[in-house]
């Protein structure tokens, strides 16, 4: 298998890297398991520009779904 199989495969590096801490955190046992997903959690700034200044800001968290199977 090549050193780069991720690019032979038609992936970006970040998909690649995404797929695998899914897999490494699917395989903790507790108490690692719950404090792995605990930092499983996206956070997002959203801010609107007019006239070269910021108008508005809105932050976002997201956590990702319980039962979510897919990796691809």
């Amino acid at each position: 298998m090549s050193a780069l199989a991720w690019r032979n495969s038609g992936i970006s590096y970040l998909r690649y890297s995404n797929i695998c801490a899914v897999v490494v955190r699917r395989t903790l046992k507790e108490p690692f398991y719950s404090q792995a997903k605990e930092r499983d959690v996206t956070n997002m700034k959203v801010q609107k520009w007019m006239g070269g200044k910021p108008i508005a800001k809105t932050s976002m968290k997201k956590q990702k779904k319980k039962n979510n199977t897919s990796i691809s």
